[in-house]
């Protein structure tokens, strides 16, 4: 029986993470790039986290900043505390000028029903529209899974309600829902979400600019530019979900305005304070002041301005700067998706290898005809990375990979280089 096993035999609900259940391992400590369980083995975190740890486990300023913060001051629920204002200035001075307004948080998801709310609030006591891209992922509560789900009713008393019929086209090259190929499809999936965009009347567009959950989907170039000019010209609002990319994953603090849309608001957590529990959203003057959205307690919350949360993101933003990760980002770009373009051309498993900035995803296919997704495989490769000391991200048929992003030329080569030892093993079972 594994750790995992243990636990849920004392009563842990089972429903956790797949790579948690495959694995069946408990870690104790991290640095850096590497982890260690309880046994004292070592692991090459491919995965920083779950995209949380941006500047790899236990970043010495990230740890530092938290041990002052734990002696000196904890919950004051959203009363001003110094940081708040010390982190703000810090954001303006890495995001688009036009977002200058602030909500803090906890969660993604959170951050998610609460931008929903802003949306709605701007408008009033009208039903919204709210679309959302097809197959993408914004959280596990009712109003994120909604933005992606068949329409339904909902409401608040006295508010607006949002509708959620409009449903843009995925960028998905490798599996075109139009079964068209680029370039010569002149990018027909950004000119389709448009004009589901204008046949439902949607009023606001919430997006991933790269999809995660869904595998590291990276729209062509086009795609993000026009569905943005379009959204412009008609007066959509546009949410962009940076969870997952904001902070640098990609190359530049917002991954929205790297791929050719420049958003409205914008909501950014994970690896801005280091996987500590923290979200916030940021957005144009005029979307986010209203007298619905200003009203005491509209965007207050029991762990909103956490203390801990606010040094936890000032202080990686700092290690960021002190680290050069944006020039360390481009580089070791490079190596990923050189390293994961020669792993396709070996591998006749993998039907598609993609990256952008350090986030990359393998993708198996049990034929690289028909595309036949191999989930099987997927879940072999990911358990025998752990074996040999590699930790990544399994999700059906895909392997993400997320390296901190200070990461070192050498431990990246030593990662991915013990990552093609395992898929020759994986071949051979």
């Amino acid at each position: 029986m594994n750790y995992v096993e243990t636990e849920i035999a004392e009563g842990l609900v089972r429903g956790i993470s797949a790579e948690a259940l495959e694995a069946g391992i408990c870690f104790e400590r991290g640095e850096g790039s590497r982890l260690y369980d309880t046994n004292g083995r070592e692991y090459l975190d491919l995965s920083a986290g779950i995209l949380t740890n941006a500047v790899g486990h236990c970043h010495p300023y990230v740890i530092e900043a938290l041990r002052e913060q734990v002696g000196k001051l904890g919950n004051i629920h959203d009363f001003p505390y110094p940081e708040r204002l010390k982190l703000m200035r810090m954001l303006k001075e890495r995001l688009p000028i036009h977002l200058n307004r602030f909500v803090f948080l906890t969660t993604g998801a959170e951050a998610v029903e609460a931008t929903i709310r802003i949306i709605v609030n701007h408008h009033g006591k009208k039903p919204v529209t709210i679309a959302a891209i097809r197959e993408g992922y914004h959280g596990k509560t009712l109003g994120a899974k909604r933005l992606i789900r068949d329409a339904e009713e909902g409401d608040v008393p006295g508010r607006g309600s949002f509708q959620n019929n409009a449903k843009g086209t995925p960028a998905y090259c490798y599996r075109c829902p139009l079964e068209k190929k680029y370039p010569g499809c002149e990018i027909a999936c950004a000119k389709e979400t448009c004009q589901n965009l204008k046949k439902h009347n949607a009023r606001a567009l919430i997006f991933e600019p790269v999809m995660g959950a869904r595998g590291v989907i990276i729209p062509p170039q086009g795609y993000w530019e026009e569905i943005g000019q379009f959204c412009k010209s008609e007066g959509i609002t546009t949410a962009a979900d940076e969870i997952l990319t904001g902070g640098g994953r990609t190359g530049e603090f917002l991954a929205s305005v790297q791929l050719g849309i420049t958003p409205d608001i914008a909501i950014l957590a994970k690896g801005i304070a280091s996987g500590f529990p923290f979200a916030v959203i940021t957005a144009r003057d005029e979307v986010s002041r209203n007298p619905i959205s200003e009203q005491p307690g509209e965007f207050s919350a029991t762990f909103a301005s956490h203390p801990f949360s606010l040094r936890a993101a000032t202080a990686t933003l700092e290690a960021m700067d002190a680290d050069k990760t944006k020039a360390n980002v481009a580089e070791r770009a490079k190596d990923l998706k050189e390293r994961l373009d020669k792993l396709r051309e070996e591998f006749n498993e993998i039907g598609d290898a993609r990256s952008i900035g350090l986030l990359g995803a393998i993708e198996f296919v049990k034929d690289r005809k028909t595309k036949e997704p191999d989930e099987v495989h997927a879940a072999r490769v990911f358990r025998l990375a752990m074996t040999e000391g590699v930790k990544t991200l399994l999700g059906g048929c895909i392997i993400r990979l997320a390296p901190p992003l200070n990461i070192s030329k050498g431990d990246l080569k030593e990662g991915l280089g013990l990552l093609r030892n395992v898929l020759r093993k994986a071949k051979k079972a």
